[in-house]
């Protein structure tokens, strides 16, 4: 069963009354929640259905509604292939990696689970500031992206655009830090 709080989310979420931000850290849960992706699909089927009686019954939906349906429709059609895919829960340490993961840096998941990922992909060449930035951004619980140099598990390094974003409850308390990642070149 979904908690509350993501049950809710996922309302706001198919009704259109998220902002920018909210609906973009909403679609980065999406991305490795299974059962709360089904959970908005659900939703967005009973709300197509519901337009579609009101416009079988000639009354016309709110502009709003319907654009936001047919534009989240349109996205999840056009969306490009899958970045790489870090969540972490409150305490930093992985729980889910994508297949990207594995084929960008050579870990699997049993590699990295219960792990920060600094420990498995950082190494010497890795800038300390970014590193340090990035750590002050979750302690505050906000979004931060950073150029890297990370390391493969053969030893090899590559750098890395690193983006984290805190999903916080209603509390403002962190359920999980998302990272999504894009390799920029190998070293």
């Amino acid at each position: 069963m979904l908690p509350e709080v993501l049950q809710d989310r996922a309302a706001l979420y198919v009704s259109g009354a998220m902002n920018t931000e909210e609906r973009s850290s909403f679609e980065l849960v999406l991305e490795f929640h299974h059962e709360l992706k089904a959970h908005v699909e659900r939703l967005t089927k009973v709300g197509i259905v519901m337009l579609s009686a009101r416009e079988a019954d000639r009354l016309t939906p709110p502009p709003e509604l319907r654009n936001r349906l047919l534009v989240a429709l349109e996205s999840r059609e056009q969306q490009a292939g899958p970045e790489v895919l870090v969540v972490a829960g409150p305490d930093c340490r992985v729980q889910q990696v994508n297949s990207a993961f594995f084929e960008m840096c050579g870990y699997t998941i049993d590699d990295v689970r219960g792990r920060k990922p600094g420990e498995v992909l950082q190494g010497p060449d890795t800038e300390k500031a970014a590193v340090d930035r990035m750590r002050g951004a979750i302690k505050e619980r906000k979004p931060c992206t950073e150029t890297l140099i990370n390391y493969h598990r053969n030893g090899t390094r590559y750098r890395v655009r690193l983006s984290i974003t805190p999903i916080l409850d209603d509390a403002g308390e962190p359920l999980w830090f998302v990272a999504k990642e894009r390799k920029l070149e190998a070293l």
